[in-house]
């Protein structure tokens, strides 16, 4: 089924450079989507480009250390640029396949992304940058923490009733500290059991990937425990 640019099939992207020979034929940096694979016991991973590993080689990414440790597959459908609402797209753009994951885990993107959509556009416009992006702020001229929050929490809802009705367990991570203390500050947190470190907390700020802009290999090193402590807590 689909319409315009929304289906409820796999998503398919375009390969990402440098990591070219690691894409499957999807667009995903991960294995291939194939009865092989999802006949194996599996779970569901999406975020944003520190998930994906950018500056990160394969076998130091989190998602490859989970499998090491697990011994199962990992998917992970992590997009660079991803917003809140993409993740939600794309985890129902599986929702054909008729192997269920053992568990979904959602690192989600930095709160203030959106996507910007206009039927000319043929898709969504991520809309990637910060607070200072003037064109980000263009589309989002009146927003706040509160619209930051809702829009978190519609994404979140979509979460759980997919998983509902697949009758698999989610686990929700976020990317950004800063994104965690407000939900905090909100007391927003423990209503969506979401695990209080971040991703960017868990290591000095000076760990950086290859390209000096993502989180580095001790983020990912480290990330791996807080997710693996986090679900066996839960």
């Amino acid at each position: 089924m689909q319409y315009g640019f929304f289906q409820d099939t796999i998503i398919s992207f375009e390969k990402k450079s440098p990591y070219l020979d690691e894409i499957n034929s999807h667009g995903y940096r991960t294995h291939e989507i194939n009865d092989e694979n999802l006949n194996q016991p599996h779970w569901y991973l999406f975020g944003e480009s520190n998930v994906y590993g950018w500056g990160i080689a394969k076998h130091d990414r989190f998602s490859d250390r989970l499998e090491t440790n697990w011994q199962e597959k990992v998917f992970n459908f992590a997009r660079p640029g991803a917003s809140c609402e993409e993740c939600v797209r794309i985890l129902y753009g599986l929702s054909e396949i008729d192997q269920s994951p053992k568990g979904i885990i959602l690192v989600w993107p930095y709160l203030f992304r959106r996507n910007h959509y206009t039927i000319a556009n043929g898709g969504p416009t991520y809309l990637v940058g910060n607070h200072r992006d003037k064109n980000m702020l263009k589309h989002l001229v009146n927003n706040d923490e509160d619209m930051d929050i809702a829009n978190f929490l519609h994404q979140i809802f979509f979460v759980e009733y997919w998983a509902k009705l697949k009758k698999v367990p989610v686990y929700h991570f976020m990317v950004d500290q800063k994104d965690v203390d407000m939900l905090k500050r909100k007391y927003v947190l423990d209503s969506c059991k979401i695990c209080e470190t971040g991703f960017s907390d868990c290591a000095d700020s000076n760990d950086l990937a290859n390209d000096k802009s993502h989180w580095g290999e001790l983020h990912h090193k480290i990330f791996t425990f807080t997710i693996m402590n986090w679900i066996a807590n839960s």
